[in-house]
């Protein structure tokens, strides 16, 4: 199983070959710290699915009813306190494979 990376240590690379790249955007589980004003620290972290763009170093959060997206550059020192930030992200792991009947 992959493990959480911190954004402020590194950012996901493409590291896909050029004849494999479909497009510029890759899926990744990611930690995002969120307001909660019911609790004592005004935050909770939670995970989520999203899309990171290479080209642009965004993050499009997938909300289920709405899409949310985040700058990947931006510290979380310097991200406004009412706004969601990506503190970690990892891979998605591989799908399980098919059993056969036979």
């Amino acid at each position: 199983m992959a493990e959480w990376i911190s954004v402020k240590d590194k950012l996901p690379e493409d590291n896909r070959l050029p004849d494999d790249r479909v497009g510029f955007v890759e899926w990744y589980i990611v930690a995002v710290r969120c307001l909660d004003i019911l609790s004592d620290s005004g935050y909770k972290m939670v995970s989520a699915t999203a899309l990171y763009d290479y080209t642009q170093k965004m993050w499009t959060i997938d909300w289920g009813e709405f899409k949310e997206k985040l700058n990947a550059l931006i510290n979380i020192e310097d991200a406004s306190p009412d706004r969601n930030f990506v503190t970690h992200w990892m891979s998605m792991p591989e799908p399980p494979k098919e059993e056969s009947n036979g």
